[in-house]
């Protein structure tokens, strides 16, 4: 019952309608077919790619992912949202970018038609298929991964660093820094070099 009511007030939110109008240029300029849709899934496909545009059922945010069909492969699909594909073609709009999140049919509508025009004006070779582009993004989603364990693990030694320095254990400060040497700042990069100097 619960269930029933939760879809009936997600229809009432027009998303499918909403992508099947912003999203036709897929089907008109790109060949794309509508594959499934419901109240918070929309997938389209041509040949080679997929475009999934979905409103997130529990964070109402929408989000497009779009990536290369594995037909007859036993492989998961791997996709890229508009966020990954926008860092890669035009990195200073992607910092001002953020998901967009929707509760009202307004604000859907608004919204997946900014959704589309994102992917109309900068996922084109995506939509096209062209394998160096995938690669590029990917690419560039290994490096963010590595900046984020890069940044985790900073933060975990910058934790240990500050035990070891309150305890003037100089020793600790430089095995634990070294290794990252190249990633400090210069602040940190002096305090490597004062507890270099206070070994024996």
């Amino acid at each position: 019952m619960t269930n029933t009511r939760e879809e009936n007030g997600r229809a009432n939110l027009r998303f499918s309608e909403a992508v099947r109008l912003a999203f036709r240029f897929l089907i008109e300029d790109f060949f794309f077919s509508l594959i499934k849709e419901d109240v918070t899934y929309v997938r389209y496909e041509s040949q080679t790619v997929f475009v999934n545009v979905y409103h997130g059922r529990a964070s109402y945010e929408l989000n497009v992912e779009i990536g290369e069909r594995v037909i007859g492969q036993r492989r998961p699909e791997n996709p890229f949202t508009i966020g990954e594909i926008l860092q890669v073609m035009n990195p200073q709009q992607y910092a001002d970018y953020r998901p967009y999140q929707a509760t009202t049919s307004e604000s859907v509508e608004k919204f997946v038609y900014e959704l589309a025009h994102l992917v109309r004006k900068y996922a084109r070779p995506a939509l096209l298929g062209e394998q160096e582009f995938f690669q590029q993004v990917h690419e560039r989603r290994h490096q963010n991964s590595n900046k984020l364990l890069l940044t985790w693990e900073l933060n975990k030694v910058r934790r240990d660093v500050e035990i070891a320095w309150r305890e003037k254990n100089y020793r600790r400060v430089v095995e634990i820094y070294n290794p990252l040497k190249e990633h400090l700042t210069p602040a940190e990069a002096k305090k490597l070099e004062y507890a270099k100097k206070k070994c024996p």
